[in-house]
């Protein structure tokens, strides 16, 4: 079983209004904010890296560079554009705690450059940042938060080329599938006739496959991700590409996915939805906003059925199990024995429907709450 290091990016919309009203040109924003992240982290000590030069020339050559002003820092973080936005990037960590304070930490340093960049504008230009990711608006529109994960060599082929163990894949994906509504962080998701749908998660409208190569296509996008870029030797990162830059659950996520890739690598395959794409989907839009409940439930491989709660608090006990007994350790998955029962508890919040407690906790709670 190997250690399971994870991090997140985050695309950032970025947007800038001219002293005239009019849009400022992406890139042009994008530009004047990341050239202020050697400031703000020097301020505080810490060092700065940039891409200026690489085999190719100047990452700054072009306004409009795919991929310009590369700022790796100090604390392993990284900083860039990528495709007109501005991308933030934790470091890898194995701890969940760190992982959940990265996840913060990267915000607070890319609005302090912001707010450093719209000082040095001139007088009533407007810069801004987000980090939700799904427009209330326009629901084709889908910024990416993707999360990644160490794993073994083995796992990563068997999940994503030659699926000698259709059941592990099962286990996976449905267990990512319940995942991204229940650390989701809400989002109203408009529908045809002028209504919204409170959805817990923010992309499960984009999420239909399960898996793909691509992560940008509209309302195609896989639970699992094939992208394949190896972290070492003996390790594959697993690209999960569905999630939302959830916050406050941050540390729970993190968590709940190393245990849940710890057991597949330990062959587990139990809590197997039938149809993890529907199952994300159902759960996703199952909350009564009058009462607190999701009582929409999925359908299991044996037929039997199960709500998101009943689903999550099901699956946390049995992973708590294996850690307690020693399966999964504290190596590969530190923090779990604190903060798997906290999920059990969560989960059992959800399924009597109170919202409040969950909030403290869960994103999409604390969203509808205030």
């Amino acid at each position: 079983m190997s250690i399971k290091p994870l991090g997140r990016d985050c695309e950032l919309s970025t947007t800038g209004i001219g002293t005239d009203g009019e849009a400022i040109a992406s890139w042009n924003v994008v530009r004047a904010i990341l050239e202020q992240i050697g400031p703000v982290f020097r301020a505080r000590g810490g060092e700065v890296w940039s891409g200026g030069v690489s085999r190719r020339g100047s990452y700054g050559e072009s306004a409009s560079s795919m991929d310009c002003l590369r700022n790796w820092v100090s604390n392993g973080q990284n900083y860039y554009s990528d495709m007109g936005h501005v991308e933030v990037c934790t470091a890898l960590t194995a701890c969940p705690k760190q992982f959940a304070a990265q996840c913060i930490s990267t915000l607070l340093v890319v609005e302090e450059a912001r707010k450093l960049a719209q000082a040095q504008a001139d007088e009533g230009v407007q810069y801004s940042l987000s980090a939700t990711n799904a427009d209330v608006l326009d629901p084709a529109i889908s910024w990416g938060t993707h999360l990644n994960v160490s794993v073994s060599h083995w796992l990563w082929e068997d999940l994503c080329l030659s699926h000698r163990h259709p059941a592990i894949l099962g286990f996976v994906a449905s267990a990512i599938a319940a995942a991204i509504p229940f650390f989701g962080a809400g989002y109203l998701l408009p529908m045809k006739d002028g209504s919204t749908v409170y959805s817990l998660s923010g992309r499960a409208h984009h999420l239909s496959r399960m898996k793909t190569l691509s992560t940008t296509e509209a309302w195609g996008r896989g639970l699992l991700n094939t992208r394949r870029e190896p972290w070492g030797e003996d390790q594959d990162r697993l690209h999960l590409i569905g999630f939302d830059y959830s916050i406050v659950s941050a540390a729970l996520l993190g968590t709940f996915v190393q245990c849940v890739l710890a057991a597949a690598e330990e062959g587990y395959c139990g809590c197997n939805v039938y149809d993890p794409v529907r199952a994300l989907r159902t759960w996703s839009w199952s909350l009564d906003k009058d009462t607190g409940r999701m009582s929409a439930a999925a359908t299991m491989v044996d037929g039997s059925k199960r709500t998101l709660p009943a689903y999550i608090g099901e699956l946390a006990a049995t992973l708590l199990e294996m850690c307690q007994s020693g399966l999964i350790t504290e190596e590969v998955a530190p923090n779990a024995v604190e903060l798997l029962p906290k999920i059990v508890e969560l989960a059992h919040y959800a399924e009597e429907g109170s919202v409040n407690r969950c909030a403290k906790h869960l994103d999409w709670a604390a969203k509808l709450l205030y």
